[in-house]
């Protein structure tokens, strides 16, 4: 009796092996191999990406970028020292601790939380098992910006929550001063303050960027869809 349960646990312990060597032969891993981008929830302040690079399951080299309320990267000479740490210590941080979830540089406590949920994001596009098998789309609020003109570009804000749009904001820049800023209320053009609330309204209910815009802003509703396009993109999974 003894040596045919033993046996049978033998075989069993075979089988286990056998089986486990199968799936390890036949790519086993976590995650892809490759370089894979994530990206944090926006505020009005800006956002953070993340370019990681995955090899054997391991996070090898991970590139952290910031950007401002303009929607375009910070300057090298963008005036506060712990940002910068933050861009030079989390890579090696990530790295090291080969995780998603490291610590929270002092004095840089939002750009570390956003640098965190961007490396997490691109962790979660780099997995060969989707953990979320439903949904096309992270939650969270994304920014993003249309191509540059002399005339300038605009910048969009889409908030996603299981797979809807539920917020949508948009402004425009413009140079004053030899510098970028959004327009603001004293735009001396109606339409386009016009089609800052009717744009929302017409994708939110269209759940579509296939809507109609409005007449006499055409420019700025072609820069603003193009804009919501990427940020889409920017929230897929």
């Amino acid at each position: 009796m003894k040596k045919g349960l033993i046996a049978v646990l033998v075989l069993t312990l075979a089988f286990g092996i056998a089986f486990f060597n199968q799936s390890t032969e036949a790519g086993g891993n976590v995650y892809q191999d490759g370089t894979f981008m994530g990206y944090s929830n926006a505020t009005d302040r800006g956002y953070v990406d993340a370019e990681v690079t995955i090899e054997n399951d391991q996070i090898v080299d991970v590139v952290i970028r910031g950007y401002g309320d303009l929607g375009t990267e910070k300057p090298d000479d963008y005036p506060w020292d712990e940002y910068h740490e933050a861009l030079e210590v989390l890579p090696q941080l990530y790295v090291e601790r080969d995780h998603w979830d490291v610590d929270i540089i002092t004095e840089a406590t939002g750009t570390s939380n956003q640098a965190n949920q961007a490396v997490y994001r691109a962790l979660a596009r780099a997995r060969v098992e989707p953990t979320n098998q439903t949904n096309e789309y992270f939650d969270g609020t994304f920014m993003a910006i249309s191509e540059k003109t002399e005339r300038g570009w605009v910048i969009v804000w889409v908030t996603i929550s299981n797979d809807q749009i539920t917020d949508f904001r948009l402004v425009e820049t413009q140079q004053s001063n030899d510098r970028w800023q959004r327009k603001g209320d004293d735009y001396p053009w109606d339409e386009y303050h016009e089609l800052l609330e009717v744009l929302p309204e017409q994708i939110i209910e269209a759940q579509s960027l296939d809507v109609d815009g409005l007449s006499g802003a055409t420019g700025t509703f072609d820069r603003a869809i193009d804009a919501a396009e990427k940020a889409l993109e920017k929230a897929r999974r």
